[in-house]
């Protein structure tokens, strides 16, 4: 039997080469959906193919009329996320909720994911996992009180996720595969990104899932009365990761709850292309990503503070930008990581996609972050 989704508001965030171990597992088994693969081999590497190129999947080819297409299923109903009333969870899909914020203008967000039956997350290099083959993650956005899309990525035998973004209905009876994408969709301001469009951020994460990560799950259950989401130390429990992390994961006492809120929000909302394995590191060698090895430090003995507070920047590639360091102390004009996150839908504008509207509690968390410092 599967289990109620529950109504839980995300609050948010992999290479190694994955090991094809194959241990017994508990809490993450289930039934194949249509249209997905029953790999128990884990999964290496991934190429970024995306949702576009290919031939319809699932039951109807419907979906694939536009100029994109899609490889996975025309349907939502048809991945395995739900049963029947498209609320309860499939057999072996997980609800799991990133601690730091990813913003989209103020959308709600619930995230769910689904691993093949006796198979484990590569978690070898605990910054960047690596998950087998078949795994699915699903991610629904719901804007001004209308469930309006949920995104799925599924890993292919080959090492290549697919992805599309399913549109529902209006009756909340099914959600239908909308490759190509839709602006102001289902009467809100909120823009459902083509199968392409994804790989923007997922391309710059050696194995292509956000927000399913060691920093991003170690935390207590958002629901507590909910056994069956899933966090770093449910993970470890259910012998679900290959090298679990030892002794006590989390923010040392050397990091303050600001530095912890101000770094976390960069790390989800910046970090997943601005790290090391990015080629956003490439072109401005920006590091934003928190590495696991950064939690027992204090805050500014860590990779993502020494390479922001009064450090210059390494490319001023825009006219429209004057400030010179990424994070200059006391001065918000000279902070050119605060100046791109103030701006929106400008050539210099970071993030560069998925929002539209600066997040006030982002702007007031670097704001006081930036003019503390001495």
């Amino acid at each position: 039997m599967g289990t109620t989704a529950t109504n839980t508001t995300s609050t948010t965030a992999t290479t190694g080469t994955a090991s094809s171990t194959s241990t017994s597992t508990t809490g993450a088994g289930g039934t194949t959906s249509t249209g997905g693969t029953s790999s128990t081999s884990a999964g290496g590497t991934s190429t970024t193919d995306g949702g576009a190129g290919g031939t319809g999947g699932g039951s109807a080819d419907d979906c694939n009329q536009g100029t994109l297409k899609t490889r996975l299923p025309c349907r939502l109903s048809e991945t395995g996320l739900f049963g029947d009333d498209m609320e309860t969870l499939g057999d072996g899909v997980h609800p799991f909720s990133p601690q730091f914020a990813l913003w989209s203008d103020a959308a709600e967000k619930r995230r769910w994911i689904w691993l093949p039956p006796d198979t484990q997350i590569d978690t070898t290099d605990m910054d960047y996992w690596a998950f087998p083959a078949g795994t699915k993650i699903w991610k629904e956005f719901s804007r001004d009180g209308t469930r309006v899309e949920t995104r799925l990525i599924e890993k292919q035998e080959s090492g290549t996720w697919y992805t599309v973004a399913y549109l529902w209905r209006e009756d909340l009876s099914e959600a239908d595969a909308v490759p190509d994408g839709m602006m102001n969709a289902s009467g809100t301001e909120h823009d459902v990104p083509n199968a392409d469009a994804c790989w923007s951020c997922h391309s710059q994460q050696p194995d292509k899932a956000l927000g399913f990560s060691a920093i991003q799950l170690a935390h207590a259950p958002v629901n507590e009365s909910d056994a069956n989401e899933l966090t770093l130390a449910r993970l470890t429990e259910a012998n679900l990761l290959t090298a679990p992390p030892e002794g006590v994961f989390e923010f040392s006492d050397g990091w303050s709850e600001e530095e912890r809120a101000v770094f976390g929000y960069l790390h989800a909302n910046c970090g997943t292309c601005h790290n090391p394995m990015g080629s956003a590191n490439s072109i401005t060698g920006l590091d934003l990503w928190i590495k696991a090895d950064d939690l027992a430090k204090n805050a500014d003995e860590s990779s993502v503070y020494l390479g922001v507070v009064d450090v210059d920047i390494m490319k001023l590639d825009v006219p429209e930008v004057e400030a010179t360091k990424r994070i200059d102390p006391g001065s918000l004009e000279n902070s050119a990581i605060y100046q791109r996150f103030l701006t929106k839908g400008l050539s210099y504008s970071m993030p560069p996609l998925g929002t539209e509207v600066t997040d006030p509690d982002g702007q007031e968390l670097l704001e006081t972050f930036i003019m503390g410092l001495e």
